[in-house]
């Protein structure tokens, strides 16, 4: 065993069989009780493939290397038992690097390896997207997971993959916020690492991210993108002038960029469009300016803005009254231009009351139910307590294995179990 050549349980009964009578009877087992024996010991002993027990490799510390691509591999110092290890049950680990259908988890113990996940496996497929589920780097996770293929980047791949926000220290190597040595200091650090829930502006608007300004005086900026906006299941934004404007009031879950040299020192995760009822700041005393502070930061009054919506009106209304009224050409093409501006303000404002009007309504995530087919492109899922409960969907949101299906009567069998997310009607009170 001292050489990692393992040995068989068998074998190990035998040589426990040997001891002498008053050692026997505290070690001497069964194949099947030493097995459970020696899983109580997993910093000194491995059982990995059947039959088979191996000795961990006793080193001062382990330690993790980045590879090219920047995703945590195992040392090649650290544990090198990991190939005789077929699965791995109930492990906490930490976040090292997400996108938004796969993720890495780094591991320290019971060995130091990696993990790959997807977004089928994390918390039972509940969320659009890792990014906009609020999983971040850092975090600390729960998994079950089997060896991957060869040719992945991660040893295991998760099969079960669950948030972590309390972790004992016998399975985590993740410190638990409240057993520090300092109190209520980590809970403070952690606090302003983590924005949740927070009122916000938005600053700037580019195609695929934006800026948006929070805090005191508006003097923090954070970046966001259009994959974490929170919307209705469809189609996803092409451009984020589409749905926002500059001085939009949104809420957010944001948290700290690590070592940036920049003024934008917080990335969101989440951003949720505000309702109708709540765009005033109600009960939020952070964001909103005392009467001690101006509006305006000093960064800002250095930046030219683009004169407003009222301004430019005035002057093209002044424009138009200058110019003579010959030439209908000019006159067809200024009622064109008018026109296309203001369907495009129309198709603006009701993008942004159809997210109104979503943040607003009550939304299931995760529910199981059961299918039964209408039509080819309209089934009903009926779900809850004796299946009490029904809701409606279509073949444009209905999915096996992340592909769409074409023909909901051909490819789908009544009765069939389902898990899905739902929303409330907009004319159901």
């Amino acid at each position: 065993m001292q050489s990692n050549q393992g040995i068989s349980l068998k074998e190990l009964n035998d040589y426990l069989s040997r001891l002498p009578p008053r050692m026997r009877t505290t070690g001497g087992n069964p194949a099947d009780s030493l097995k459970e024996f020696l899983r109580q010991f997993p910093k000194v002993f491995v059982v990995g493939k059947p039959g088979k027990v191996y000795m961990r490799r006793r080193k001062r510390r382990a330690t993790s290397t980045l590879n090219g691509s920047g995703f945590m591999a195992a040392s090649p110092h650290s544990y090198a038992d990991e190939d005789h290890v077929p699965c791995l049950t109930d492990v906490t680990g930490k976040v090292h690097r997400i996108f938004s259908v796969c993720g890495f988890i780094s591991v320290k113990y019971p060995m130091s390896t990696s993990v790959y996940f997807d977004g089928k496996v994390f918390e039972n497929a509940q969320h659009r997207s890792l990014r906009s589920s609020g999983l971040r780097v850092g975090d600390c996770v729960t998994f079950d997971a089997k060896v991957g293929p060869k040719e992945c980047e991660a040893h295991f791949r998760a099969s079960r993959v669950t948030r972590s926000p309390v972790t004992t220290p016998s399975s985590s190597p993740c410190p638990s916020p409240h057993s520090d040595n300092y109190g209520g200091r980590r809970n403070a650090v952690t606090a302003q690492r983590r924005i949740v829930d927070q009122y916000c502006v938005v600053k700037t608007l580019k195609p695929s991210y934006g800026l948006i300004k929070f805090g005191r005086s508006h003097r923090k900026r954070a970046i966001f993108h259009a994959d974490t906006v929170d919307k209705p299941i469809g189609p996803s934004i092409k451009n984020l002038a589409d749905v926002f404007t500059v001085g939009d009031k949104v809420r957010f879950n944001a948290k700290r960029i690590k070592r940036t040299p920049g003024k934008v020192k917080w990335t969101s995760a989440a951003v949720h469009f505000c309702r109708s009822d709540d765009r005033s700041y109600a009960g939020d005393s952070e964001g909103q300016p005392s009467g001690n502070e101006v509006f305006m930061s000093d960064e800002e009054c250095e930046i030219p803005g683009p004169p407003s919506g009222e301004a430019r009106s005035n002057e093209s209304r002044e424009a138009d009254l200058e110019e003579p009224a010959a030439g209908c050409a000019e006159w067809d093409e200024i009622s064109v231009n008018a026109n296309s501006s203001i369907s495009s303000v129309k198709g603006k404002r009701s993008a942004r009351h159809t997210l109104s009007e979503w943040a607003g309504r009550r939304k299931l995530a995760g529910e199981r139910g059961f299918f039964y087919p209408v039509t080819e492109s309209v089934v009903t899922v009926k779900f809850g307590p004796r299946r009490g409960l029904t809701a409606a969907a279509s073949v444009e949101v209905t999915y096996r294995d992340m592909k769409v299906i074409d023909n909901l009567l051909c490819e789908v069998a009544d009765g069939q179990e389902v898990c899905f997310d739902d929303v409330q009607e907009e004319d159901e009170k």
